[in-house]
C-alpha cells in the first residue's frame, strides 16, 4: 500500500492520466487509461533513478498527444517521453501501439540536487547541490541565461513559485552583506525571458526556515503546480528555537506583504494555503515527542483577525 504521501495523481485529458509513486530510491509511474466503464487501467509503467518528482517536471501537450517528464540523476537531465495513440481503443492496443523514449537533454559539471521546468517557456531550473546556486538554461536556444543563489538546495524547501500570467518566477535567495558580513534571505521576483530582476524583498531576519507555503490545488488539475490559482501567495518565516512563525502575504507582480501575521509559542512542521487561507501544522515544545500537534488557521480577510485552532 502506497502512502498517500508518495503518490502524486495528474490528470493529462478526459482518457489519460499518470501517477507519480516515490518509492525507496526511484519514482514509479503509471500511465493510465479511463475505459468505457470509468474504470483506470495501467497500460504502461516505468522507473525514474530519482525518487524525488514533482508536479512540475511533467508536461503534456495535448494537441500531439505527448507526455513528458523531465528528470535529473547525478549532472544529467533526462527526459522520458510517451507518444500516445490519438484514437480510442482499448488498454491492451495502448500498450502496445505508444511511444516511449528517453534521452540525455543537458549535461552540467555538478551534481544536481533538483530540477523544474517551465514548460511554456522551455526554461529549465537546475539547482547545485552543496552550492545551493540554481542554474536556468534556456531549452530552446540552447544557451544558459543566468544563475541565482538560492535559500537552500534541499529538495524539499520550497523557494520556488512560477506565476503562469505574469512570466515571473518568485524565489527566496540568500546575499552576503560585505558591510554587516551577514547573510540577508530575500524574496526576488524575474524575468525569465528576458532574465531579469524585476523586484526584491527582504525577509525578516532571525529565522531559521524560509519557505512559500503549499497551495491546496486540485490533485486532477496538472496546471496546478506551475501557477497561481490566485493574485498572490504567502510566505512562511518559521524558527524552532525562538517558537515563532511570520506569514506574510504578498500580491502579484509586487514582492511587498500586503498582510504579516505572526504566531508566537508553537513550532510550525508545515503549512497550505488555500485560497486565502493559511493553515499551519503545529505544536507546542514540550509536544514534539508525543506527536501533539493543532492546526492553526488564519483568514487575511476575517473580522477578528485571529489564529484559530483546531
Amino acid at each position: 500500500m502506497v502512502k498517500s504521501s508518495n503518490l502524486i495523481k495528474i490528470k493529462l485529458d478526459d482518457m489519460y492520466s499518470v501517477q507519480l509513486i516515490q518509492l525507496t530510491d526511484v519514482t514509479r509511474l503509471e500511465l493510465l487509461y479511463v475505459s468505457g466503464s470509468g474504470e483506470p487501467v495501467v497500460v504502461f509503467q516505468w522507473e525514474c533513478q530519482n525518487r524525488y518528482i514533482s508536479r512540475s517536471q511533467v508536461g503534456f501537450d495535448d494537441k500531439k498527444k505527448t507526455l513528458k517528464v523531465l528528470w535529473s540523476f547525478g549532472s544529467s537531465i533526462i527526459c522520458d517521453s510517451i507518444e500516445l495513440p490519438d484514437t480510442c481503443i482499448d488498454s491492451v492496443e495502448i500498450g502496445k501501439r505508444l511511444k516511449f523514449n528517453t534521452e540525455v537533454v543537458l549535461e552540467v559539471g555538478f551534481n544536481i540536487s533538483y530540477c523544474k521546468v517551465i514548460w511554456i517557456s522551455g526554461i529549465i531550473l537546475i539547482c547545485e547541490s552543496e552550492t545551493a546556486i540554481l542554474h536556468i538554461y534556456d531549452s530552446i536556444n540552447k544557451r544558459k541565461v543566468g544563475n541565482i543563489l538560492m535559500y537552500s538546495d534541499d529538495v524539499h524547501d520550497t523557494a520556488f513559485l512560477y506565476d503562469e500570467q505574469t512570466r515571473s518566477a518568485n524565489m527566496i535567495v540568500r546575499k552576503y552583506d560585505d558591510l554587516t558580513k551577514k547573510t540577508r534571505i530575500y524574496l526576488n521576483c524575474y524575468s525569465l525571458t528576458p532574465f531579469q530582476l524585476i523586484h526584491s524583498y527582504e525577509l525578516p531576519r532571525g529565522y531559521s526556515r524560509y519557505f512559500f507555503i503549499d497551495q491546496d490545488v486540485n490533485a486532477d488539475d496538472i496546471t496546478g503546480a506551475t501557477k497561481t490559482r490566485y493574485p498572490g501567495f504567502a510566505i512562511c518565516s518559521t524558527c524552532d528555537i525562538m517558537y515563532r512563525t511570520v506569514i506574510q502575504w504578498i500580491q502579484i507582480p509586487t514582492s511587498n506583504p500586503w498582510i504579516e501575521k505572526t504566531l508566537n509559542d508553537y513550532i510550525c512542521e508545515r503549512a497550505i494555503y488555500n485560497k486565502l487561507q493559511v493553515q499551519l501544522k503545529v505544536y507546542k515544545p514540550s509536544e514534539k515527542m508525543t506527536n501533539d500537534y493543532s492546526i492553526a488557521t488564519f483568514n487575511p480577510l476575517s473580522i477578528d483577525q485571529q489564529w484559530h485552532f483546531s
